[in-house]
């Protein structure tokens, strides 16, 4: 088995914890970094092989089974934790000693599933010896669906302000959002509390995203019409709860709709209207463009070359028709950041001109440092 990866996969672990523990931006950030370094289809391997090795020591070991004369008692419990790149969806086991009140071994697991495909499914697991000590298992209450009934405020709140973190992340003003409260009269019948964030179309103010505080109503519907059992057990409280759910519910056609209003800007120049998607770099659709000065082949040739280099880390487009204006106010129109205009003193100097979508700004740009150039303006 290899000891860097269990480690690694530990660390991570600690991480989702710590976040788990006492939720704030910071921390999440620190998980998210975490989910970037971590590889995870070589992870899954290993940590099924991981895993597989620690359900045959607990066959295996009679103190796992049994302590005292007394069965032990196995129970788990399944949490979410929302990031940029996906849900990671959280699995603890705990064995439970019933004689003397306490926990014997935690084994936590993490899925990560991402929507975007980056990251396929990951398995980690961390094996931990309790003792008595309640502030592991408390960290582990902490979720978003599945919450324990008075954590709910404090999740709804955390939501209400998520709504906004997020779309100010993609670049949208903050002046064109808003938060706006659900009046008891508009409440429906099974919200506790809801809000809306609102953003401020060029029709006028419009709803984008919701989250409904939905208390334990879906579930206890459930439990009724059903007759099943969907309460989870608490290892602190040592009850079973029915799961408070706080919903948060955003569609992707109104995110894209809002992006778009929001980054689209008109300005004059120099006597003509130039269109502008001023989309921030990190989501705009087609990173930059190359532009050879003419259809001469040398210059062809080089063109082609920097484009198709640049292609295997970026969305690219390669333009070589009309005037260089032109060319520069279409890629200014798709909100393409940043436009590479190969021209004839390239083939002397190696040297290619970058202009910068907002600004029109142009900078002289040796060819081999055109990737470091790009990196310091994208991020990646």
């Amino acid at each position: 088995m290899n000891t860097i990866v269990i480690q690694n996969c530990k660390n991570f672990i600690h991480k989702i914890m710590n976040f788990m523990s006492e939720p704030n931006d910071k921390k999440l950030e620190e998980l998210e970094t975490g989910l970037e370094t971590i590889t995870f289809d070589f992870i899954i391997n290993m940590m099924k092989i991981y895993v597989e090795n620690l359900d045959k020591e607990i066959k295996a070991d009679k103190k796992w089974r049994r302590k005292n004369g007394i069965v032990v008692e196995r129970n788990s419990d399944k949490r979410e934790i929302f990031t940029k790149f996906g849900v990671l969806t959280y699995h603890r086991t705990y064995f439970y000693d019933k004689k003397n009140d306490t926990y014997i071994y935690l084994v936590d697991t993490v899925l990560g599933i991402d929507p975007y495909d980056r990251i396929s499914t990951a398995v980690a697991a961390d094996m931990v010896e309790y003792s008595g000590d309640n502030s592991y298992a408390k960290s582990s209450q902490y979720t978003t669906g599945g919450l324990k009934p008075g954590d709910d405020e404090k999740w709804f709140d955390y939501w209400r302000q998520f709504m906004v973190d997020f779309f100010v992340s993609l670049g949208v003003k903050k002046e064109n959002l808003r938060l706006r409260d659900h009046t008891p009269e508009e409440l429906s019948h099974y919200s506790k509390a809801t809000t809306d964030l609102e953003y401020k179309f060029p029709f006028g103010w419009g709803e984008l995203w919701g989250v409904a505080n939905r208390t334990d109503y879906d579930l206890s519907r459930h439990i009724e019409y059903s007759g099943k059992t969907l309460t989870y057990f608490d290892p602190v409280e040592n009850k079973q709860i029915v799961p408070y759910v706080v919903e948060p519910s955003l569609g992707a056609d109104r995110a894209i709709l809002v992006l778009l209003c929001d980054a689209y800007d008109e300005e004059e120049v120099q006597g003509d209207t130039r269109v502008v998607l001023r989309f921030k770099p990190e989501i705009a659709p087609i990173k930059c463009a190359v532009l050879p000065l003419s259809k001469k082949e040398s210059l062809e040739e080089l063109a082609r070359k920097i484009y198709h280099d640049l292609k295997k880390y970026y969305h690219m487009e390669y333009d070589n028709t009309g005037s260089i204006g032109k060319r520069y106010r279409r890629q200014d129109e798709i909100g393409t950041p940043f436009a590479i205009t190969v021209d004839f003193d390239s083939l002397e100097d190696n040297k290619v001109t970058i202009r910068d979508r907002d600004t029109m700004k142009q900078d002289r740009v040796e060819i081999g440092n055109i990737r470091d150039y790009l990196k310091g303006k994208l991020g990646f």
